[in-house]
């Protein structure tokens, strides 16, 4: 990842100690994201990892795959909770806008993967 120098890396099923540890290991990476269990630290992230150096943050945010987004929760007929990460990134140099979507869709259900792409759409 570091090789690379990716401007945007998303990651699926990360646990927080795992976070820490990509966190400590990518010095010139900042992250978006939370917990998909409890909206901070339990449960799988699907987090983005951005070039500090290259990107400011405007606006960050996690949602969940359900019917109450904005709440822990899981969705139809989902197996887990599953969540949305995204951000709006500013380019440091040029001032140009890119928003960056980061997701992992239920590996069970098919009407939670359906609405899923729905809700994602409509934010």
């Amino acid at each position: 990842m570091n090789y690379y120098e990716a401007d945007f890396i998303g990651l699926q099923e990360v646990v927080h100690n795992q976070l820490l540890y990509l966190k400590d290991s990518l010095p010139g990476y900042s992250f978006a994201g939370v917990g998909r269990d409890d909206g901070k630290e339990a449960g799988e992230y699907s987090c983005i990892f951005y070039r500090k150096d290259k990107y400011t943050v405007v606006e960050q945010s996690t949602f969940w795959l359900s019917p109450t987004p904005g709440v822990p929760s899981k969705g139809w007929d989902a197996a887990l909770n599953r969540v949305c990460t995204y951000g709006l990134f500013k380019n440091n140099k040029t001032k140009k806008l890119v928003w960056v979507f980061n997701t992992h869709f239920d590996h069970m259900g098919k009407l939670a993967r359906l609405e899923s792409a729905k809700l994602i759409i409509k934010k």
